[in-house]
């Protein structure tokens, strides 16, 4: 779960989930930093309802990385791996959410603020990349480390620091691919976009397990 294609994955989902809810409500999933700013913009330009939207998108956010830290602690006493039941949990939840019974019923915003939570259970459980931290469900730190390493690589070992650097353009890379095809799969698609992050968080929990039961070992992401 550490290593690049998993971050890389796990980048385009959240770029995925981000271009859905800001496609359908102007909301952001991921992007936390974005949701704070709209609140205190619409407080300050007086917009009487918009701001507890962005509210509530960052208490579902929270409330899901509580979950993990709960998840977290429950599986350790059991010696079960969290990382791959929060794999498993976001996709079982996305699934049934791309099906027109349940879109129809539901508002856009009760859309948002579930992929909210479940961003905030993703960012929570997965934090590095290749032993270096990063965040998967938001960009500033990964932008930070891509030119940070740079610039390192002109002053010293400048084969780490390009190989640390283009691993975190290409995860840079994810998000935007992943926002692009949120947006115009939400477009084309509606809420049956939601099965491409399902499929694919999916997807990675079985291959996590693959490698596990041959015996490879998988980091598991510490806080």
């Amino acid at each position: 779960m550490e290593r690049p294609v998993a971050a890389l994955v796990l980048a385009i989902v959240g770029g995925l989930l981000s271009g859905y809810t800001f496609y359908t409500v102007k909301l952001f999933s991921t992007v936390q930093s974005g949701n704070v700013v709209q609140a205190g913009y619409q407080v300050a330009a007086g917009s009487g309802v918009q701001w507890q939207h962005a509210v509530l998108a960052i208490l579902s956010f929270g409330l899901g990385s509580a979950v993990t830290a709960l998840l977290e602690n429950l599986m350790a006493e059991i010696e079960v791996d969290y990382s791959y039941v929060i794999l498993f949990i976001e996709a079982a939840i996305l699934l049934p959410m791309g099906f027109a019974f349940l879109h129809d019923r539901w508002s856009g915003l009760v859309y948002a603020y579930i992929v909210s939570f479940l961003a905030g259970m993703q960012g929570n459980a997965f934090h590095r990349v290749d032993g270096f931290l990063y965040g998967n469900v938001a960009v500033t730190l990964v932008v930070q480390q891509a030119f940070n390493h740079l610039v390192q690589s002109l002053f010293g070992n400048p084969r780490a620091h390009l190989l640390q650097s283009a691993l975190f353009f290409m995860v840079l890379a994810g998000f935007a691919g992943g926002g692009y095809a949120g947006a115009l799969g939400t477009r084309e698609l509606e809420q049956r976009i939601l099965w491409l992050p399902a499929a694919l968080l999916a997807l990675m929990g079985v291959w996590g397990l693959w490698f596990q039961r041959r015996g490879t070992s998988v980091d598991i992401p510490i806080g």
